[in-house]
């Protein structure tokens, strides 16, 4: 097998490289190596801050399940505290409707450095009954004294149905969000539990804050929550570090990395196609053995696409293609979901040439990176 069919995947511990800029924010980084290229693993927000709603809207049915928009928002908090690296972030997680506080704003984690076992316990202590008011125009306009006392760009994830309690004297949330948005480095991620369209105005007008503001809707979260990565963390090349890629592989690491190397071919598909080929279910179960004999452990799946289509369909492809090897994994090799999140790139960073056959079926792949938590 030629060193361009394999992809190595590093498994290792988180990596604390703190780049001083300017305003002496620090960006973490996890390091790991594909086909002879160091990767970074990169935090693309300083901060993130949880919007959870508990109001009564919330007592509707999610989907077809006898679970509740409210359980299936406390399902989808789990999933993503499950998959986050730890990338050092502040974070803290808030709710608008407050039961008998005299406030909107109701704190059940302050803002402070993340942690997976306290972010855990603080989705434990979540309301898990929907009940009460939904105070939306007030949870956003407290929540400007808690930016206030942030640095750096912040992701907001705000869970709601566009139905709040109106009222008067308080700007609409579209209105109060755009405020925020022009005052703060702050995106906005609408997550839509509406089972109905009666909230469309008020999502679409939170979610028009500025340009890195947008929907999502409920049902492309629950049991995929690597659709929120991006808002947080990012895999990246980055040139200069020496690796030969022979058959006793050497690999220049920065000192304090634990890297221990595993190799594979990549998973390959036909045109246009994201369905994982027979020839492929052999690779991919010694790759759920090595999981599974390594617990500790997570894969980040990337997705990649040749040149032929689009960008945009290109993108989406590439995101099927991981999901669809994600899914085997899961279904067929029995991989806990938590430990798998999931990227696409389109038909960025070719292996090989995209002017002939050959190459275009080289590009037309998932490769991935272990880490070690």
């Amino acid at each position: 097998m030629s060193a361009a069919k394999k992809t190595m995947f590093s498994v290792l511990g988180l990596t604390l490289s703190l780049l001083f800029q300017g305003s002496m924010s620090y960006a973490e980084k996890i390091e790991a190596v594909i086909e002879g290229k160091e990767v970074f693993i990169t935090r693309n927000a300083d901060n993130f801050i949880i919007m959870y709603d508990s109001s009564g809207s919330m007592d509707s049915l999610y989907s077809n399940t006898t679970m509740t928009s409210l359980g299936a928002e406390r399902a989808i908090l789990e999933e993503k505290n499950a998959t986050l690296p730890n990338l050092g972030w502040q974070a803290g997680i808030f709710s608008f409707t407050p039961g008998f506080s005299l406030n909107a704003l109701k704190n059940y984690l302050p803002i402070q450095p993340y942690d997976k076992e306290l972010f855990s316990l603080a989705i434990d202590n979540l309301p898990a009954k929907p009940s009460g008011p939904t105070l939306l125009q007030g949870g956003l306009k407290e929540l400007d004294d808690v930016l206030a006392g942030m640095s750096g760009q912040t992701a907001l994830f705000l869970f709601t149905d566009g139905q709040y309690s109106h009222v008067s004297g308080i700007a609409k949330p579209g209105a109060l969000a755009k405020t925020l948005a022009s005052k703060y480095d702050l995106c906005f991620y609408v997550i839509d539990t509406q089972a109905e369209k009666e909230g469309d105005m008020t999502i679409r007008a939170i979610a028009s804050a500025n340009d890195c503001s947008k929907v999502i809707p409920f049902a492309d979260l629950l049991g995929h929550p690597e659709w929120l990565t991006g808002a947080l963390f990012s895999v990246q090349e980055k040139d200069g570090m020496e690796v030969v890629t022979d058959k006793e592989t050497i690999i220049e690491v920065a000192e304090g990395n634990m890297i221990i190397e595993y190799e594979w071919k990549n998973i390959l598909f036909d045109p246009k196609k994201a369905t994982v080929r027979p020839d492929d279910y052999e690779n991919l179960a010694t790759i759920a053995t090595f999981l599974l004999e390594n617990p500790e452990t997570r894969l980040i799946l990337a997705g990649y696409a040749d040149s032929i289509g689009t960008v945009a369909d290109n993108k989406k492809l590439s995101e099927r293609r991981a999901a669809v090897v994600r899914d085997f994994l899961i279904k067929k090799e029995d991989i806990d979901p938590s430990r798998i999140t999931i990227r696409g790139f389109g038909e960025k960073d070719p292996v090989a040439t995209n002017m002939y056959k050959a190459g275009r079926q080289q590009n037309r792949r998932v490769q991935g990176i272990i880490i070690g938590m």
